[in-house]
């Protein structure tokens, strides 16, 4: 069986953040109810019915853990002093996209027997623009 490997980036605030393995990206649009109900004469009386709303994305990346990595270092002061950066990430190696994000939550997993893991996630602040 043949892997397909595609070398995906994720950049921090303009530095390349080394040792980075996964890249999961989620995007959603909320819906907003305008459902008539009975009495109400409309063509859909009663049957839900909904419009597009507000945008949504979170991105998570993990990988192994590097404090010297500057891009790694970059994101964890960001996480404390709670200030936004610009995401410019490539998950599939082809596909990129741009955003402001603050770090939601850093998540560390250390093994004596083996590296230390390291996982970030990111909330998107506006839009997510594809290039």
């Amino acid at each position: 069986m043949a892997i397909a490997a595609f070398p995906a980036t994720f950049t921090y605030s303009g530095i390349i953040v080394s040792d980075i393995m996964t890249i999961d990206q989620s995007m959603k649009i909320g819906k907003i109810d305008t459902t008539a109900f009975p009495g109400v004469v409309t063509a859909n009386a009663g049957t839900e019915t909904s419009i597009p709303g507000l945008f949504s994305a979170t991105v998570k990346v993990a990988g192994s853990w590097n404090k010297g990595d500057p891009g790694q270092a970059g994101m964890e002061a960001a996480f404390f002093a709670r200030t936004t950066g610009t995401l410019l990430f490539k998950p599939t190696g082809t596909n990129s996209y741009t955003a402001q994000a603050w770090v939601e939550a850093v998540d560390t997993k250390g093994d004596p027997k083996k590296q230390v893991d390291g996982a970030w996630a990111f909330v998107i602040t506006g839009p997510l623009t594809p290039a």
